[in-house]
């Protein structure tokens, strides 16, 4: 019960640290991990890089007394012409674990539910290899140690007619071919789609691969600290994956599952 992906208040989680780490002990999490949101554009959910100091602060003051570990991560949006940005930044904390997240198509935020109309405008499978190209950039990078949610596309319920599994292995290759974890993500459950990140066929795929996991709930409510794990961990079993990554330092070490 490692729960790496939570968003506080410092980003657009409603939530405080200390919130966070109440329910995470109630809902049986055995460590956890704060990454809000930076991203490089000027959107509303990003974390200010002036909080910084204020919340590595925090968490080593939590850590002190903390009845379970407590992780300082970051997720980052991956912007293809920011990658020096990127690096710098990453470069200027003591991270735990770096989560490379992709949200936009240029200036379209396709996660965005104030911007789902966007989707009316793309043929949808296009609209796929596009969003499946950048994931592949991403983990090709070495910026990350993760890659979150990575098939978010499908949120809001939309789906190519046209076959994708072509799509998919590619993915699952350059995954391994970037030696990132993917992020078995439970809140796509309560979203459109109904149905964790990634889907079972990429996950049997990446399993295939060699890819690691970690799990997230993308908590945004002290509430869903852990949600749906037990769910997760089946799939996950099923997928034939029987361990997971933890991280110290951006150093990754397994447990079982």
């Amino acid at each position: 019960m490692i729960d790496y992906h939570i968003h506080t208040i410092f980003s657009d989680g409603s939530g405080t640290h200390e919130e966070y780490l109440k329910a995470a002990i109630k809902n049986g999490v055995t460590e956890i991990g704060f990454s809000d949101h930076i991203c490089f554009k000027e959107v509303e959910w990003t974390m200010k890089t002036s909080d910084m100091p204020i919340v590595i602060d925090k968490i080593q003051n939590m850590n002190k007394e903390s009845a379970i570990p407590i992780k300082f991560g970051i997720e980052l949006d991956f912007l293809p012409g920011f990658e020096n940005e990127t690096k710098e930044f990453i470069k200027s904390y003591p991270f735990d674990y770096v989560i490379g997240s992709v949200h936009h198509l240029d200036d379209w935020c396709f996660d965005s539910p104030k911007q789902v109309k966007g989707y009316e405008k793309w043929d949808i499978y296009e609209l796929y290899v596009l969003y499946f190209d950048l994931v592949r950039k991403a983990a090709r990078t070495g910026l990350f140690d993760i890659i979150a949610h990575p098939d978010v596309i499908k949120k809001f319920g939309h789906r190519p007619t046209k076959n994708i599994d072509d799509l998919l292995e590619e993915t699952a290759r350059a995954l391994k071919e970037g030696d990132v974890c993917i992020d078995i993500n439970t809140s796509g459950l309560i979203k459109p789609c109904k149905e964790i990140y990634p889907g079972k066929q990429l996950l049997e795929m990446c399993n295939n691969k060699g890819v690691p996991i970690t799990f997230g709930s993308d908590s945004h409510l002290p509430a869903r600290v852990g949600a749906d794990f037990d769910y997760a961990a089946k799939l996950v079993k099923e997928a034939g994956y029987t361990k997971s990554a933890k991280f110290t330092g951006r150093k990754r070490e397994f447990v079982e599952i």
